[in-house]
């Protein structure tokens, strides 16, 4: 049985270059995983949400606005009739 290094600590080996076992799950990562999807996801899709969140907002209150000047134009129509 040879012994390699990973992940800076020795492991002992069969005939291949792959550690005899795998590495537990790290409890410590998954919490920071939890607490800030950032480190999972990356920046670029938490800046993405942002400006997909922004974008939804705008057009959403440019329709507002499309509905509420339509209906002050038939309340027109129907007053002046």
């Amino acid at each position: 049985m040879k012994v390699m290094w990973e992940n800076d600590r020795p492991v002992p080996v069969g005939n291949t270059v792959r550690s005899s076992w795998p590495d537990s799950p790290n409890q410590e990562r998954f919490r920071q995983e939890w607490l800030y999807p950032v480190l999972r996801t990356g920046q670029a899709d938490s800046a993405m949400k942002t400006y997909l969140e922004g974008e939804y907002n705008r057009r959403h209150d440019a329709a507002i606005d499309r509905l509420q000047a339509l209906a002050a134009r038939l309340r027109a129509k129907r007053g002046g009739v």
